[in-house]
């Protein structure tokens, strides 16, 4: 039996640990991510981006130059298409840029800015949204009051109401999540952004700004398609009878038109 002798080598590797302020104490370690996953990443969400600034900035135009798309679902629209450039303008690139490196270099005021633009595009366009389904809601079940019900001053005031909501509700937790001030701005390290919010806080969160309006929607549109469904039979009754009456002269690509309308 022969004894083999192995020499094991110890290989050294130099780790060099970058970090986003090296010059400062209690900077955070910095992350570049180049692979092509992250940079194909980069290049997708980029142009999703642009497209979002894009055609919400065609459909603000829009609505706002011509007088003949100035209708209060027109105006909801109107709405939702500046909560959603607010995101794509401003809170979409910072988030897409941090993708590639982690470090955040604009400070504690532009991230206290950037948390306050990001809460108040999701809950004003969550409140567009809702306030849609309800514009809906009326024009479907009630469509001989709609014009008197819902006027262009009636969903203007609405909208108002609507993004002063959205504004006081942002201005209540960060003042209780001590976020409204950027001296109050907590981090573990100095070059990240991140938004720490109470437990509680973020229960009510979950419950006022997702779980209600989303829950309003669904149930909206729910009622909304129960009501397309019972007035496309009523149509298609209507059709069957004339037809039994006048002779077989509709088709079903009317009954579905009908049932659209």
């Amino acid at each position: 039996m022969q004894l083999i002798e192995v020499n094991n080598t110890d290989f050294k590797h130099d780790i060099e640990v970058l970090y986003c302020f090296p010059d400062h104490n209690s900077s955070c370690r910095k992350e570049v991510r180049t692979g092509t996953g992250n940079i194909l990443l980069f290049i997708f969400l980029s142009c999703i981006s642009v497209c979002t600034v894009i055609l919400n900035l065609l459909v603000i135009i829009s609505i706002s130059h011509f007088k003949q798309l100035h209708t209060p679902t027109n105006l909801l629209i109107l709405s939702l298409a500046v909560a959603d450039l607010l995101m794509g303008m401003f809170v979409m690139p910072v988030d897409i840029m941090q993708l590639i490196d982690s470090c955040w270099y604009l400070g504690k005021l532009s991230c206290c800015i950037l948390d306050l633009i990001n809460c108040l595009s999701v809950t004003a366009s969550l409140c567009s949204l809702t306030f849609i389904a309800v514009d809906r809601y009326i024009a479907v079940c009630d469509p001989l009051l709609y014009s008197t019900r819902v006027t262009v001053c009636k969903t203007s005031l609405i909208i108002i109401l609507g993004w002063s909501f959205a504004v006081f509700y942002i201005i209540i937790i960060c003042y209780f999540n001590d976020h409204l001030l950027p001296s109050q701005l907590s981090s573990n390290c100095y070059g990240e952004c991140v938004m720490v919010m109470k437990y509680s806080w973020l229960i009510v969160d979950l419950v006022v700004s997702f779980l209600t309006p989303c829950s309003v929607i669904i149930v909206t549109y729910l009622i909304i398609f129960k009501v397309a469904r019972r007035q496309a039979k009523a149509v298609r009754a209507v059709k069957n009878g004339a037809g039994n009456n006048h002779g077989p002269q509709s088709s079903s690509s009317s009954e579905t038109k009908a049932a659209k309308k």
